[in-house]
């Protein structure tokens, strides 16, 4: 508290500093975290359209590749959408990792394998990865958030900003 405190003290009246914490626990914070930072932003999960994104930047990040290890065209990217609702950011790249892993584990000889001869991670794989990646934040727990916010936050957030 301190440091924040005199954040600014040496830098003088044209300096500017910005100041962000984050949590996943805002009601452990303290009377006096709270006073300092004045702003307070409820972050929800990714909505479809972020979700897409998402997934959008993990197939677009295989196209600069010069071997391709992604195969998800348009339909497959909305399909893994509408099966993700309710992960979060985090959740997603693990998906994506356990996915990727899948074409590897049905390699049979992986001392000789080439890597040109490994299959590509499909939509299948994606779905088999829900099976054992699942979402981290439960609903009781987004309602304690938007509890929170309606209490202690900057910004309201109605359920037609929480629509999928």
């Amino acid at each position: 508290m301190v440091q924040l405190d005199g954040a600014n003290t040496f830098a003088g009246e044209e300096a500017r500093i910005l100041i962000i914490g984050a949590t996943n626990r805002p009601d452990d914070l303290d009377e006096a975290v709270k006073r300092r930072l004045s702003k307070r932003l409820y972050i929800p999960l990714p909505n479809a359209a972020g979700r897409r994104q998402f997934l959008q930047r993990l197939v677009d990040s295989q196209k600069n590749q010069a071997v391709q290890h992604l195969n998800m065209d348009e339909a497959s990217i909305e399909e893994l959408v509408k099966l993700t609702k309710g992960y979060s950011g985090a959740d997603l790249k693990v998906l994506s990792a356990e996915a990727a892993m899948i074409p590897l584990r049905s390699i049979m000889d992986i001392a000789n394998v080439d890597i040109n001869n490994i299959r590509k991670t499909e939509l299948v794989d994606f779905k088999a990865a829900l099976n054992m990646v699942k979402a981290t934040v439960n609903q009781d727990d987004l309602q304690e958030y938007m509890d929170w916010n309606d209490k202690y936050g900057s910004f309201p957030i109605s359920p037609e900003d929480l629509k999928d």
